[in-house]
């Protein structure tokens, strides 16, 4: 359904195919669109009291499918509710709501964590064949320095630019997680916390270190 071709539809130019009663083509007398986020549902009574409901999108589990898939490209493109729905608000366009968006979240997460598994999979058979490999780690906190509450670190292989593994305890666990797996680890890029620096003095001695002051990498051997 995601690759199957939309369209934006003006509303009035709509209800102009629902003149005719789809059961015996007699005149509509009544028509009631009811919009449900981004989908339209149209009721139409005849004068021969046929009534028939028309839905604009198709319907999984009573959901439109065109909210799910809204909700998927919010999230899964990095954008937020408040721009794309302040775009559709700027031309009028039926968009769903922001508690509807939250809601297919649940949904959305475990998609994004089963594709994040199948690509890291991939990523590690990779790694585990190569000679010798550079990650390069950073971590991103919810606030800027070093004193934040939440903080997620990641690593990245140096020549794929390939995500290798990203966990919330930071450095250690996803240096172990690496090494764990068999990755053949000869040089680790990342800044110069003075954490970092004592722990791979002390548990990493025979991998090399790159560190990275204001843009410019220092380089040091394995000890």
């Amino acid at each position: 359904m995601c690759s199957s071709p939309k369209y934006i539809v003006f509303e009035e130019t709509l209800l102009e195919l629902f003149g005719h009663c789809l059961k015996c083509s007699d005149e509509v007398l009544e028509k009631e669109p009811l919009k449900k986020g981004s989908a339209l549902k149209v009721t139409t009574l005849c004068k021969n009291s046929h009534s028939k409901e028309w839905v604009s999108q198709p319907l999984v589990n009573r959901a439109a499918v065109g909210n799910v898939l809204l909700s998927g490209a919010i999230l899964f493109t990095g954008n937020t509710f408040l721009h794309v729905s302040e775009i559709a608000s700027t031309i009028n366009l039926a968009f769903l709501s922001k508690s509807d968006y939250h809601k297919w979240q649940k949904h959305l997460f475990p998609v994004i964590n089963d594709l994040w598994q199948q690509e890291k999979a991939a990523v590690l058979t990779d790694l585990i064949n190569s000679n010798s490999v550079t990650l390069l780690g950073d971590g991103r906190c919810d606030s800027p320095g070093f004193s934040a509450k939440y903080r997620t670190y990641t690593m990245m292989n140096k020549e794929s630019e390939k995500i290798v593994n990203f966990k919330k305890h930071g450095f250690k666990l996803c240096l172990d997680c690496a090494l764990n797996s068999g990755i053949p680890v000869g040089v680790v890029g990342t800044h110069r916390p003075t954490g970092i620096k004592a722990l791979m003095r002390r548990e990493y001695k025979n991998l090399g270190v790159e560190y990275q002051i204001d843009n410019v990498p220092r380089t040091s051997s394995p000890s």
